[in-house]
This record gives C-alpha cells, sequence and structure tokens, in this order.
C-alpha cells in the first residue's frame, strides 16, 4: 500500500512557519550581553521618542518666560497658556522642529496660577506658573 502526503500550500506554510518559529530562539544571541561580555542596552526597534519641556523666567525680568522644547517624536506640538480656571489665553501650533524655543511675556497677567500646556497626539506636558505680587514696606524715623 502506497500513503502519499499531500498539503495544500496554505498547509505547508503553516508547517514550514511552526518549524522555523521553534528553532529560531536557537540561535538568537542573548539581547543582554554581547561578545566579549561587553553589557548592552536591550532596545526595542529605535531609541524612544520624547518631549522635553523646559520652562524658566529671565533674571532681569521675572515675568519673562523661555520656553525650550525637545521634540524627538517628530510631531507637530500645540501649546497653550491656561489659567487657573482652564481658560486658554494662548494658543499656538509648533512645527515639528527638535529644538524650538520661544519666549513669552506674562506681565500683563494678574496674580494667579497659570498653566503652559504642551500637547502632541495623545500625550500632554503641564507645567504651572505661579505669579504672587509682593510689596515691602521700609519704615524710617528721624529724631533731630
Amino acid at each position: 500500500m502506497k500513503c502519499n502526503l499531500m498539503f495544500s500550500p496554505k498547509k505547508q506554510l503553516v508547517t514550514a512557519l511552526l518549524i522555523l518559529g521553534t528553532t529560531a530562539p536557537m540561535f538568537a544571541q542573548n539581547p543582554v550581553m554581547a561578545y566579549n561580555n561587553t553589557p548592552v542596552e536591550k532596545t526595542t526597534g529605535s531609541a524612544k521618542k520624547a518631549v522635553r519641556v523646559n520652562v524658566a523666567s529671565e533674571a532681569e525680568n521675572p515675568l519673562l518666560f523661555r520656553v525650550t522644547i525637545n521634540n524627538t517624536t517628530g510631531e507637530k506640538i500645540t501649546m497653550f497658556i491656561k489659567d487657573g480656571n482652564n481658560n486658554i489665553l494662548h494658543r499656538e501650533v509648533l512645527d515639528a522642529d527638535p529644538q524650538i524655543t520661544g519666549r513669552y511675556n506674562l506681565q500683563s497677567l494678574e496674580d494667579g496660577a497659570y498653566y503652559f500646556e504642551f500637547r502632541n497626539g495623545r500625550n500632554k506636558i503641564e507645567k504651572m506658573v505661579d505669579i504672587k505680587t509682593e510689596v515691602y514696606s521700609n519704615r524710617k524715623v528721624e529724631i533731630e
């Protein structure tokens, strides 16, 4: 009796993938250590893309703020300046440049909490600025 095993092309492909899937890990290099026992950092695909924001007031004028954005995502960023009641005072769409710097003057705003908000897609970064007016009095007494 003659026995012929005939598989359809779909079954042949599934069988080949199962065989390759079980043997491939045997040949893979350990992702934590490279040759010569040199440790390497394990990453998946490309380096993690992120947005980093720095908001700082200038020394000569504390109500003038310098905003620096490091954008490695390649996406546009929408920046908002909001007050404590979540009212939008300023909205700006920034280009997808890797380094963005801007200056913002908040001198005309009243005392209170304000927020610089940066959004790209699902990510949101918020930086709070608290403006307070401090009044000092210096009393002098003179006797003649």
